[in-house]
């Protein structure tokens, strides 16, 4: 049981619960000595700390802890007051110290309540409030304490705010969607954060929305632990979240035995990890993915369910599904189907009236009124039995391009899953660039929105547009740039000039001139970037050609050294061909040594459960990934291998993930 530390009114820890933290925090467990006097060195360290802990501030709590086996670095544990804080705090530690100071990446730490350090702090603030970061060599762990201790002043020194003012819900939840099908995992960790701070969402609601973000993740057995699962599936969850439950109920229980051809080992372990299916037996399974209608028909077949079983494979495509998956199950549920008495007719589950939107540009028009079919639909998911955005390409760009204000608002909601529907294999050139013009004329630049303005401009790139159309583009994507380039930012940058280079240029000098405009800023601030953000950005810069004049780089330090000679085998996952090609090979020169090999399959094959079981480091980028995909490589991955997520699509992203993933490799 997780407890907190007892809080005035005024929202300032008692003096007691912050000596009771302090004095368990430097006791056992941590070799750093404590001392509060402000005129001794640790007391002077320590002293922006120890004033934050007692007085409400933004100032994060910083503090250090030593164990023998650390070889003399320290552990920092970075503590944030509240949720809203955190995302503040996690923003800051990206920025002044990124993965190649430590091993941060991005995320609050797992703390171990049996740990009396972790326990310490887990009384204090609770989960999810704590960050914990080391460097891998005495160079960068000198360096990482230095910039913490600057993080710390700069943010006491800087302006009060006086106000915040919290987005609309539909806001936020169309950033949540669009980071989550840009594949940006912590902007969508975040978004999720502040959905629950502000947003007013239920409990249950709020539940679905952390079921689909782990299911893209692939997250399956952390899903399948979420607190009060069975009891949000007793609901009535939306069609995308039964699909996620079920999918990861048979990857994380059913695969390995139905892969070794033994059903009665299914049964067995659906009925031992299977309490939140019965509620979900009268769903519609032509919608459901073939491992999620798989579960329903082995559970039907264990409750001896005759009219839900023959109801399944009586449905062809359902039936045909099942047998992809489970090939020598069908035999067995259809025995067991024949089998028994005739019984009465099966009862056909009550499907909904169908929605009033029916295809995209119904769905446009329909959010933009904030018609609740449109919100439905897209809550349900229904566009994905839609055909392909492209088919309405240019009556969905004319009804975009004709929105009022409110209503432009309203339709950036859809774009997470427009960009879903395209994927990469297809194309909506004329509707991606509307979307951009909405993005760049309504200012969002948060994360999420600045992947999903990528994934956007990759889909118009990609039908190599006319001249006229290229420079347009070109130039609204860099005549706002201003606002929101800065080298906290450099990946997205990098990941944007990494998309000029690849795609098809019909006017140098306007490529030459955004490209220009992006790297500007980070020329400027070379010393915020990390190793890999500032080795990519002269390597694209020296291949596209831009007159940026780079400072020397840096002589290596041994955190640095410690890449080159990294060993193992790095697991670059992603649908995006081009990215991966370009990773692998700048991960080459950056670690020679390391093995990498790549996947861009949509399913659990053979070739990609073997690649997972042998990566040490594996990286994945889920814009457009499949539950199916994501799901195998974690179930797949070895006791020791680090799962790497990339925050982008982009060769940027996954370069950083693969360095991130690296750097915690080392230690």
């Amino acid at each position: 049981m997780i407890k907190t530390a007892d809080v005035t009114d005024a929202g300032t820890r008692t003096p007691e619960a912050v000596d009771a933290f302090l004095l368990a925090f430097f006791g056992a467990g941590n070799d750093v000595e404590f001392d509060p006097d402000p005129t001794s060195p640790v007391g002077a360290w320590l002293a922006p700390s120890l004033q934050a802990l007692r007085t409400p501030s933004d100032v994060p709590v910083v503090l250090p802890r030593k164990r023998p086996e650390d070889d003399g670095r320290r552990t920092a544990y970075v503590l944030a007051r509240d949720r809203r804080h955190a995302t503040e705090v996690a923003e800051l530690l990206t920025a002044f110290i990124g993965p190649s100071y430590s091993s941060f990446i991005g995320r609050p730490a797992d703390l171990d309540p049996h740990d009396p350090v972790d326990r310490a702090v887990l009384d204090l603030v609770g989960d999810g409030l704590a960050f914990v970061l080391s460097a891998p060599g005495p160079a960068r762990d000198r360096r990482m304490w230095t910039v913490l201790a600057t993080m710390q002043r700069a943010v006491a020194d800087r302006p009060a705010r006086l106000t915040t003012v919290p987005k609309p819900v539909g806001r936020l939840l169309g950033e949540f969607e669009a980071a989550l099908a840009a594949g940006e995992s912590t902007a969508s960790a975040e978004l999720l954060e502040q959905l629950a701070t502000n947003s007013g969402l239920s409990a249950t609601n709020l539940a679905h929305l952390r079921i689909k973000r782990l299911a893209r993740l692939g997250r399956d057995a952390e899903l399948l632990r979420l607190p009060g699962l069975t009891d949000t599936m007793v609901t009535g969850p939306p069609l995308p979240v039964v699909d996620a439950v079920l999918t990861a109920l048979f990857t994380v229980a059913l695969a390995d035995p139905l892969a070794a051809d033994d059903p009665a080992a299914a049964r067995a372990a659906l009925v031992d990890r299977g309490a939140v299916v019965p509620a979900l037996l009268d769903n519609d399974a032509t919608r459901l993915s073939p491992q999620a209608a798989t579960v329903l028909a082995l559970a039907a077949r264990i409750r001896d369910d005759l009219p839900v079983l023959r109801r399944l494979l009586r449905d062809d495509p359902v039936r045909a599904g099942i047998a992809g998956v489970a090939p020598a199950v069908v035999a067995d549920l259809e025995q067991a189907a024949a089998d028994g008495e005739p019984g009465p007719p099966p009862v056909v589950p009550e499907v909904p009236a169908p929605a009033a939107v029916s295809d995209w540009v119904d769905l446009i028009d329909g959010l933009a009124v904030d018609a609740e079919a449109a919100r439905t639909t897209l809550a349900e998911e229904r566009w994905r039995d839609w055909p392909r955005p492209a088919d309405q390409d240019r009556e969905l760009a004319d009804a975009l391009a004709t929105l009022d204000d409110v209503g432009a608002q309203r339709a950036w909601r859809a774009v997470g899953a427009f960009i879903d529907a395209v994927g990469y294999q297809n194309t909506a050139a004329a509707s991606a660039r509307e979307f951009v013009t909405n993005a760049i004329t309504y200012g969002r630049y948060s994360p999420g929105d600045l992947a999903a303005m990528v994934a956007l401009t990759d889909i118009v790139l990609r039908v190599a547009p006319t001249r006229t159309d290229y420079i347009d583009l070109l130039n609204d994507l860099g005549a706002d740039a201003a606002r929101w380039m800065a080298p906290n930012r450099a990946t997205v940058l990098l990941d944007l000039v990494e998309l000029l280079a690849r795609h098809a240029c019909p006017d140098h000098d306007a490529r030459l001139g955004l490209v220009t405009v992006l790297l500007d800023p980070l020329r400027r601030h070379t010393g915020l970037l990390d190793a890999d953000q500032l080795a990519f950005a002269v390597m694209l810069s020296t291949e596209l050609d831009a007159a940026v004049d780079w400072p020397p780089i840096a002589e290596a330090d041994d955190g640095e050294d410690r890449l080159r000679s990294v060993t193992g085998t790095v697991l670059l996952y992603s649908l995006d061909e081009g990215a991966i090609d370009r990773t692998r090979t700048t991960l080459g020169h950056l670690a020679p040594q390391v093995r990498v090999v790549v996947n861009s399959e949509t399913d659990g094959s053979p070739r990609m459960r073997q690649q997972a079981r042998g990566a040490d480091v594996i990286v994945l980028a889920t814009r457009c990934a499949t539950h199916a995909a994501t799901g195998c490589i974690r179930k797949n991955a070895s006791a020791h291998a680090i799962v790497s997520e990339a925050d982008g699509s982009g060769s940027a992203s996954l370069l950083r993930a693969a360095i991130a993933g690296l750097s915690r490799s080392l230690g």
